[in-house]
Order: structure tokens, then C-alpha cells, then sequence
């Protein structure tokens, strides 16, 4: 039997193909893709067996084309990993700190960094990518050029790791979703259960604020909301939201009936183990 086949957004070294290693294992293959839809596109194909995405960052906020995807493609979410993000300072084999007078890397680890950068007299310039910024320097060759990007990314390009943790916040944490084509199998074992759901309101007033209330009098607790643009329709909306509940995943079924009758339309993305936040937990 051949390795599981896991798409993802970016180069190889990138911080979401290291993410998805922890939430799956080393025992797979990871599919790097250019664009986030092509993530979903083999997924949906079955290309890949499983999309492995990232859709909200603790200091950045949510990645909203992929919550555009995930109502889109007719796909299922069946687990989450937070994964705590930790920036490092790349060079060429042979380097020092000393020797870096610019570095290279994606604008929000670059701002990320920014203390660190000025504290060092280090010039940053705005690349694509983080790990991509890793292969463009070891291409490169000089010496005086490094990159910001992960431990892992260090490892995968056969680079000197010149400084760890360079990020100024240690609260950098971003949550991951792991998708396929079948829903999640679920069990009575686990202690909490989140699902997602996208739907679609009635225009009238309070009609929100009754679905909310109607989920907080079910004993959901509402951990994420998400409004965007209804395609081909100005001024209408598709709400996203998150709930969890330390109630067995039969409890869902009955929240599920709720919204079909309270909302125009209504999709549930999947009903999935909520996983520990290292930032709250």
C-alpha cells in the first residue's frame, strides 16, 4: 500500500507542509501546490487523499479565500491542528549572524521579525514565500543574504539555522484543517467535538442574532464566526461558523436540524475532534 498523499499550499520546507507532518506523521507524501484551489482541486479529485489548509492566524486573522473554498468544493473537514509558528534566521553553510546585512522572506514573517531584524542592522526585502526565500538564497550564493523561514525549512535545503524564535510575539499560532472527500469517522471516546457550518439568512431583522441564540440554547458554544460576500449576489452573505461541545457527535444531529429550518441554506462542512489550542488550553 502507498503512502498516504497529502496536498498543501507552498514549497517543500514550508511551514504548512511541517504542520501537516506533526498532525499526520512523517509516513506520507506531501503535494505541494502553488495556489490554495489546487489543493482542493486533488483533493476533490482524489489526487491527493487528504487537503491539509490553513484557514485563521493568531496575529494575521482568518485566510479567507479558503473559506470561499470550503463552500465552494463539496469537501469535508475531519480534524484540526494548531501548530505554534517559530521563525529562524537562515544562512548559507558556513555563515554567521555577523555575516547577514539582508534577509529575504514573506512580508508577515518579515514584520513578524522586525525587532529582531533592527536590533541585528539587518535590512529585510519582501519575498513570495518563506521556505521559497530558503531555496532563493542557497541559489544564490551569498553569503551575506539570509532567509526567515522554519527550523524545518533549514533542514529540508541543507542550510546553517543562525538564530531560533527571532519572531517578536511567541503567541504566533495558526490553525490548520485537515479535508478529504468522506466526512470524519467519529467516536464516543472523544471528550470535545467541533463542527463547521456555512449557511445563508433570511433578510429580516435579528436573524443572526436567533440562530446564535438558538445554538448557545442547544449548549454549543460559538468559537468562530466568518461573514463573505455571496457570489453573484451584492450585499448578501454566507456566514461560516465554528461550535464545539464536550457532548457526543449524536448531539450535532439535532443542532444540524436547527439550522436547516432557521436558515435559507445550510452546509455542514464537517463534524470533527476539536484539537488542543496552545494558546488557551
Amino acid at each position: 500500500m502507498g503512502k498516504i498523499r497529502i496536498a498543501y499550499q507552498g514549497e517543500m520546507g514550508a511551514y504548512s507542509e511541517s504542520a501537516l507532518l506533526q498532525y499526520f506523521g512523517d509516513k506520507v507524501e506531501s503535494i505541494p501546490c502553488e495556489e490554495f484551489a489546487k489543493v482542493f482541486e486533488l483533493t476533490f479529485s482524489g489526487e491527493a487523499d487528504f487537503g491539509f489548509i490553513p484557514v485563521e492566524n493568531s496575529t494575521a486573522g482568518s485566510i479567507h479565500q479558503n473559506y470561499d473554498l470550503l463552500n465552494e468544493y463539496d469537501l469535508h473537514i475531519i480534524g484540526e491542528q494548531y501548530y505554534q509558528i517559530h521563525h529562524c534566521l537562515i544562512g548559507l553553510p558556513g555563515t554567521q549572524l555577523d555575516d547577514i546585512k539582508t534577509v529575504i522572506s514573506h512580508p508577515q514573517a518579515l514584520a513578524q521579525s522586525a525587532v529582531f531584524l533592527h536590533e541585528n542592522h539587518i535590512k529585510a526585502q519582501a519575498s513570495f514565500d518563506t521556505a521559497g526565500s530558503v531555496r532563493l538564497i542557497k541559489e544564490g550564493g551569498d553569503p551575506s543574504m539570509g532567509a526567515i523561514a522554519s527550523a524545518y525549512a533549514c533542514k529540508v535545503h541543507d542550510m546553517a539555522l543562525l538564530s531560533e524564535n527571532i519572531e517578536t510575539s511567541q503567541n504566533n499560532t495558526t490553525r490548520f484543517l485537515a479535508i478529504r472527500k468522506a466526512p470524519a469517522a467519529l467516536a464516543d471516546g472523544d471528550k470535545k467535538y467541533k463542527a463547521t457550518y456555512i449557511f445563508t439568512l433570511p433578510h429580516y431583522p435579528g436573524a443572526l442574532s436567533k440562530v446564535l441564540s438558538g445554538i448557545a440554547e442547544r449548549s454549543f458554544n460559538l468559537t468562530k464566526i466568518e461573514s463573505r460576500p455571496l457570489q453573484n449576489k451584492p450585499w448578501e452573505y454566507i456566514f461560516c461558523i465554528d461550535v464545539s461541545a464536550e457532548l457526543p457527535p449524536t448531539s450535532y444531529d439535532g443542532l444540524q436540524e436547527y439550522l436547516f429550518s432557521e436558515t435559507n441554506s445550510s452546509k455542514l462542512v464537517g463534524i470533527y475532534p476539536a484539537s488542543k489550542n496552545p494558546l488557551v488550553d
